[in-house]
C-alpha cells in the first residue's frame, strides 16, 4: 500500500516496495500451522533486489485483510513491536528470525514490512516465482534443539 496512491492495490505486482517517504508498506500472509511439534525458530526469508544499509522491520498485522483489496485507505493496523532485518545485499536472500513475533497457536502468519529508509526497499513478491517470500519453521522433537536420537556432540579438544 502507498500513501502516494491511496486507492491503489499492489497485490499482483512481482515486487514489494517498502519506503519511508512516501510511506509504502508491504503485507505478507503465510498459512502455516505452528501448533504441530516443538517450534524452536520461525524465519522469514525475503529476496532483496537491491542493497540497503538500513534494511526493514517486520511487524505483526493485528487485523484481518485481503490481498487483492488492501489499499492505503483500508490497510490494517500493525503492531508497534518489530524485528529488524539489518543491512540488505542486492540479489540475495535475507533471513530474519521472527519467532518473538508469532504465537505457537497461529494458523496464519500476517506480517507487514516497514522501513525508515527514504531510498526504499525492493523485495521479490510471491508472483515473482522462485524468489518469493518464504517462512522456514525449525522444529525439534524434544524441545532441546536437537533430535533425541542424535548422538551428543563430541567434546571440545583442549
Amino acid at each position: 500500500m502507498s500513501a502516494s496512491a491511496q486507492r491503489a492495490n499492489f497485490g499482483k505486482k512481482h515486487t514489494l516496495t517498502v519506503d519511508a517517504r512516501p510511506l509504502r508498506r508491504a503485507y505478507l500472509r503465510f498459512n502455516i500451522d505452528l501448533s504441530q511439534g516443538n517450534v524452536s525458530r520461525v524465519n522469514l526469508l525475503l529476496y532483496s533486489r537491491k542493497p540497503l544499509r538500513l534494511g526493514y522491520q517486520v511487524r505483526l498485522v493485528t487485523m484481518d485483510w485481503r490481498e487483492r483489496l488492501i489499499t492505503y485507505r483500508n490497510a490494517p493496523r500493525i503492531s508497534s513491536r518489530f524485528v529488524s532485518s539489518g543491512p540488505l545485499r542486492a540479489r540475495a536472500w535475507k533471513a530474519v528470525d521472527i519467532t518473538s513475533l508469532v504465537g505457537i497457536e497461529e494458523s496464519d502468519i500476517n506480517l507487514a514490512l516497514t522501513t525508515v529508509a527514504p531510498a526504499g526497499i525492493v523485495i521479490a513478491s510471491r508472483e515473482s516465482g522462485l524468489t518469493g517470500p518464504r517462512i522456514v519453521v525449525e522444529q525439534t522433537e524434544n524441545g532441546k534443539g536437537r533430535n533425541p536420537t542424535e548422538p551428543p556432540p563430541p567434546p571440545l579438544s583442549p
